[in-house]
Parts: C-alpha cells; sequence; structure tokens
C-alpha cells in the first residue's frame, strides 16, 4: 500500500493490507461509502467500463443488471433504482431484513454468520478436510520405487465447501518428478484453504507420502519397461555378473575370475565436472561390465626333465683298466662338437614330428598324444576350461651345452595368457657300456611314478566314495569299519594289481607315505589294517556291486598271474649282465644296431656285416660300409644315434660299443 508503483487504488479508495502473506492479492482497495467497484484505476484499452452500476431503493444491493455486467474498476457512485418490491438478497448467505426504526427493507447475514469487512458474511465455524484415499485415517501414502504418484486432493465438509474448493491450495514440500519416484525417502503435500476472519487464518491438512525401497533385481521387466525404465538393473548377466539390492538402489556384482564394475552402459547416467556420476545406482563406473581377467594355468605333464642319451664319442676303449681310453685327441674333440651341435636341431625336429608329444614319452608310454604332455586349464565363473589342446610348445632355449628348456604357452578367448612353463630338455652323453644300466633305471623309475599316480588316484577316489557315502546315509556290510566316528588308517597297497615288476616293499613304502599324507585326520582303530592291499579296498567296492562275486573271482586270478610274474621277474632280472630277450627286444636291439655310425679318421681293420675280412685289410683297401640309401658311413658326419626313453622298453645287456 505504501510503494507506489505496486499501489493501484484509486485516490478515492483506501488501501487496506491483508491479514497474513497466503491471502491473495496482498492488498484491497475499498472504495468510501456510497460508491462502487474494485478501487484499482482503471486499465486503458483492458478494464471496459459497463453502465453506470445501478442498487436497489435501498442504496446497497446492485440491480441484476449491475450484477450481470460483472467487472467495475475504480469507485464509482451507483444510481439508485427504485424498484418496486424488495428483491431477494444476492449477496452470499444474506437474506432480506426489515430496519425496525425506518421500516426499510435490507439485506443481512443469515443466523450462524457474521459480516467480515471485505468477505460478507462468513461461517464462524472452519470446514472440515478429509483427505482422499486415506483409508485408515493415517494420513499417510506409501510407495514403492517406480511407482508414480497421483493426487487425490481433499473432501471440503461444510454449508459452504463449494466455496471453499475454489480457494483450496495445495503445496508440496518438493518438487514432484517428472513421471515415476526413483528415490526412496517422503515428502508432504499440504492442503489449505483461506480463512482469514479466523485465528489461524486457514484450515489446512497434510498428507505424507513415503516412497520405499524396491528390490530391483526381482522386479517385472516387461511392466517396468514401460511404467519406470529407469530402475531395471543393467547388470552385466551376459557376463556373469549378478544384481544385488541396496536400500533405495542396486549393484552389480562380477563373478569370481572376472573384474569390472559389473554394469552395463548406460547413457541416461551423465558425469559431473569432477567424473562422479550423478543418480547412478552403487558401483557404477560408466558400464564395464564383467571381464574374464584370469590366467589360465599350465601344468607339465611327464618326465621333467626329459632326458635324451646318445652314445658318448670317444674312439674305441678296452674292457680292461689298461686298456681303457684316456684322453680324447683333437679329431675326438671336434667330432663331439659337430656332434653336440646337432642336438638342438633334432630337437626342433622331433617337436615339429610330434606336436611336442616325444617330450611326455617314457618307456610305459611309448605313444602320448600331444594333450598328454600338458595340462592347460582356464578357471572362470562358468567352471574350469581345458585348454590343452590349444597349449602349443615353442622352440627349446640353450641353458648350457647339453641342457635346454622349452616353452609352453597358452591364451584363452578372453585374450589372457598363462604365464609360461618350462620343461628342461637334457642330453646325457653315456658310454654304450653304462648305457643299459641307465635305461633299465629309467624304466624302473617311470614304473615307479606310474605305481605312485596310481596309489593317488585310487585313494583319491576311496576316501571320496568313502564321504559320499557318510554323506548319504549308505553303509555296507564291508564299509562298517570305514564310516565310524574315528576311521582307521588306509590299508597298504599290492602295486602288483597295476601291472608292474616292483617289489612289495617298495610300493607298500609309497603307499603308506601317501597314505600318512592324505589321512592325518584319521584315527587308527583297526592295527590289523596294515596287512590288507590296495587292492583289497578295491575288491570291497566290486563286492557291492551286483557283479560282484563274478568279479572277485576274475580279480583273484589276475592276482595269481601277477604273483607268477612277480616270482620269473625276480628270478630273472635280478642277473646282471644279461637275460632274456624277447622279440620285441631284439627288433629294437637290430634297429639300435643300424642306427650306429662309424667314424675313423683312416681305415682300421674291422668286421663289418658286408663281409669285410682282415685279408682285405692286409691289402690296404678298407671297404667303407653303406646304409640302405647308399651313404657312406665314416663320413665326416657324427654318431646321431640317440635313444629317448620313450622308444626302448629293454635293450640287450650283452656290452660292447656296435
Amino acid at each position: 500500500c505504501t510503494n507506489s508503483s505496486l499501489n493501484t487504488c484509486v485516490s478515492s479508495a483506501v488501501c487496506e493490507k491483508a491479514t497474513t502473506p497466503l491471502d491473495h492479492p496482498t492488498f484491497t482497495c475499498i472504495c468510501p461509502d456510497g460508491f462502487m467497484g474494485n478501487g484499482h484505476t482503471c486499465r486503458r484499452g483492458i478494464d471496459i467500463m459497463p453502465p453506470l452500476p445501478k442498487v436497489k431503493f435501498d442504496g446497497v444491493t446492485p440491480t441484476d443488471e449491475t450484477i450481470k455486467n460483472g467487472f467495475y474498476c475504480g469507485c464509482t457512485k451507483p444510481i439508485v433504482d427504485p424498484c418496486a418490491g424488495f428483491p431477494k438478497c444476492e449477496g452470499k448467505n444474506e437474506i432480506c431484513t426489515i430496519s425496525d426504526e425506518e421500516m426499510e427493507p435490507y439485506c443481512a447475514c443469515k443466523p450462524g454468520y457474521v459480516l467480515v469487512e471485505g468477505f460478507g458474511c462468513v461461517d464462524e465455524s472452519p470446514p472440515t478436510l478429509k483427505l482422499r484415499h486415506d483409508y485408515d485415517n493415517s494420513g499417510i501414502t506409501r510407495l514403492k520405487q517406480g511407482d508414480t504418484y497421483k493426487e487425490y486432493a481433499v473432501d471440503v465438509i461444510d454449508e459452504n465447501a463449494e466455496d471453499y474448493k475454489r480457494s483450496l491450495k495445495i503445496a508440496y514440500s518438493r518438487p514432484l518428478p517428472y513421471g515415476c519416484e526413483t528415490k526412496i525417502g517422503s515428502f508432504q503435500v499440504n492442503y489449505t484453504v483461506a480463512m482469514p476472519w479466523t485465528n489461524p487464518p486457514y484450515a489446512r491438512v497434510t498428507r505424507d507420502v513415503i516412497i520405499e525401497d524396491i528390490d530391483e533385481c526381482k522386479i517385472d521387466v516387461e511392466r517396468y519397461e514401460t511404467q519406470c525404465p529407469q530402475i531395471i538393473p543393467h547388470c552385466d548377466v551376459e557376463h556373469g555378473a549378478s544384481c544385488k539390492n541396496t536400500n533405495g538402489s542396486y549393484t552389480c556384482i562380477c563373478p569370481k575370475y572376472t573384474s569390472g564394475d559389473g554394469f552395463k552402459f548406460m547413457s541416461s547416467i551423465k558425469a559431473d565436472d569432477d567424473g562422479k556420476f550423478i543418480d547412478a545406482p552403487v558401483g557404477y563406473n560408466g558400464g564395464k561390465g564383467c571381464v574374464d581377467t584370469s590366467k589360465p594355468v599350465i601344468q607339465v605333464l611327464g618326465p621333467n626333465p626329459k632326458i635324451f642319451r646318445v652314445p658318448k664319442c670317444g674312439g674305441l676303449s678296452g674292457i680292461m683298466k689298461n686298456a681303457k681310453k684316456k684322453k680324447e685327441n683333437d679329431k675326438e674333440k671336434n667330432i663331439v662338437g659337430i656332434q653336440r651341435n646337432c642336438y638342438e636341431g633334432d630337437i626342433k625336429q622331433m617337436i615339429i614330428a610330434t606336436s611336442g608329444a616325444e617330450l611326455c614319452a617314457t618307456s610305459t608310454r611309448t605313444n602320448p598324444l600331444p594333450v598328454d604332455c600338458v595340462k592347460a586349464t582356464d578357471h572362470t565363473y562358468l567352471g574350469n576350461i581345458d585348454l590343452s589342446s590349444k597349449a602349443t610348445v615353442g622352440n627349446p632355449v640353450e641353458v648350457s651345452p647339453l641342457e635346454w628348456k622349452v616353452p609352453y604357452n597358452v591364451m584363452d578367448e578372453a585374450g589372457n595368457s598363462a604365464k609360461t612353463v618350462w620343461r628342461q630338455v637334457v642330453v646325457e652323453e653315456v658310454d654304450l657300456f653304462e648305457m643299459e644300466d641307465r635305461i633299465r633305471k629309467d624304466v624302473l623309475a617311470d614304473k615307479d611314478r606310474e605305481v605312485e599316480e596310481a596309489v593317488r588316484l585310487a585313494l583319491e577316489k576311496h576316501q571320496l566314495k568313502q564321504v559320499n557315502n557318510v554323506d548319504l546315509g549308505i553303509k555296507s556290510k564291508n564299509k562298517n569299519d570305514r564310516v565310524n566316528k574315528s576311521c582307521p588308517t588306509c590299508p597298504a597297497c599290492d602295486c602288483s594289481t597295476e601291472g608292474n615288476v616292483v617289489s612289495v616293499s617298495q610300493c607298500n613304502k609309497k603307499c603308506e607315505k601317501m597314505i600318512e599324507s592324505m589321512s592325518q585326520t584319521c584315527v587308527n582303530t583297526n592295527n590289523n589294517s596294515h596287512g590288507a592291499s590296495l587292492f583289497q579296498m578295491v575288491l570291497d567296492e566290486l563286492i557291492s556291486m551286483k557283479e560282484g562275486a563274478s568279479m572277485y573271482a576274475v580279480a583273484l586270478f589276475f592276482i595269481m598271474i601277477v604273483v607268477i610274474y612277480r616270482i620269473f621277474s625276480a628270478v630273472f632280472y635280478s642277473r646282471r649282465g644279461w637275460y632274456y630277450l624277447t622279440a620285441d627286444d631284439e627288433r629294437k636291439e637290430q634297429e639300435m644296431i643300424q642306427a650306429v655310425t662309424y667314424f675313423s679318421p683312416e681305415p682300421v681293420p674291422r668286421r663289418y656285416d658286408n663281409g669285410y675280412s682282415s685279408a682285405n685289410a692286409s691289402n690296404g683297401n678298407s671297404p667303407m660300409p653303406t646304409s640302405g640309401n647308399g651313404i657312406h658311413r665314416g663320413s665326416a658326419g657324427p654318431p646321431r644315434v640317440s635313444m629317448s626313453l620313450g622308444g626302448l622298453h629293454n635293450v640287450n645287456g650283452r656290452g660292447g660299443n656296435g
């Protein structure tokens, strides 16, 4: 009212400020008594002045025509319309009243209402506001994330309800989002009806709206694709990510052997100037998904180091002490150097020709496959994947003149390369006199390793079956002693069941050592169990089968054959220097003899298979032996005979250098 730029009251009107800030307008222009209008200055071109206002004979009540004309700006003195009779009062809640003194009709407030300047006849008691959709009368509306708030407003209970609804104001404690609610929390909705003639000058009721958490990981995706796509989880499930609910949001967790944030890329999520993602799920870091970062693991199988033996180049050497050669000459040293220069090429050639299978060949496994030489495993969230067939064998790398190392590598589908694993390759130059003894020891060692592996696998299988039987409550009459609260020491094993020619004492020592390492948690409750064998444990499993009786008989027959074979081996194998050869041994011996290449700096009388005699030597004609392809042996090339442990079962023990 005091601001001339805002006060639009005409000079004849009185500016009256509203009683509360909630009132609108904030001030009122009141014309003097006897004048009509809103008291505001008429606006040029906007406020069209109707005909002069008229009042009835009481000088106050407008005529019907004046009311019909509607808006009046400024303050205008009305014209009295001395109409016949007193018309019905047009004021709200007014009735015609006759003055006792002057006996002139006039309009006054009906009983129960009071006249308030500026508001007319008003109800002294405030209206009642009742929330709609508040069935328990708690004033609380509960929603879930993904729901959309719908305004139901209030019911105004009063005789003047229609008037109050016109002045109803709805205010929210925070702005409502467009569409669905995505965040947990709460807000209030205030419904207010202005009543400036009361104290307080309004009637109000409040609705509390609570948005509760929803488990985004379990929602119906089809439903929320149209209703609220913002809360649909975007986990990289194609690569194993799992969804986990959090309070008000969710997060994605990558499985074992992978890394990343677990989310798919979401274009709707933006980052601020600091790189922090706005309104993003917990853990979202740009939608990097789950990437396989587990490197495969390579295990070398078979002998390591792999040993190749060749006859040592050193000329002739006798059996007697004085006939043995003590020092190499220069020519022999040169031949040795030439021979050694060929080793690496030979190893490469064997790797190429056999795809690396030769490196794990042994006397007990003469024809392995390339996948038998290496085990490559890729640990993924879906389980272990065997990559052995994809493992590659590299070229040998020289460590020393007679030692190399061969690399094994593999890469999984995600591009992760395994740590390179090496197999040692050693070339031993051995005198022919020592060759047989070395090979025999290696053959026995190979069989020992095979026995140890068979024992280990049998024990693991047996113990696993015991655990499974206990878990399932299965108890057979042959297993009662093994499923008690305390388990006995695992029986010793009889390696003859594997068809290997080794002593019982050696086998039992290995088995007992393995049992001790694998059964530390067992309590020995049966001291007589040491006399049993691993084969007896296998028989226990066979007897429990339907065909147990027949298989038991077959097993006993097999044991008898093995025992006879062991007695035969003990008698004849103990003789050092020679033993009976099989047809296969004879064939391999001939192959070995034919593979020997002889070198001589000058013709020396020798006996060859082609019938060379001493008479020819006396004439100075020393024929050179030829190989099957017509190449003269004794040329500049060194001896190339090489015996891998996988290529010879037994050799002739009758000494000599070929």
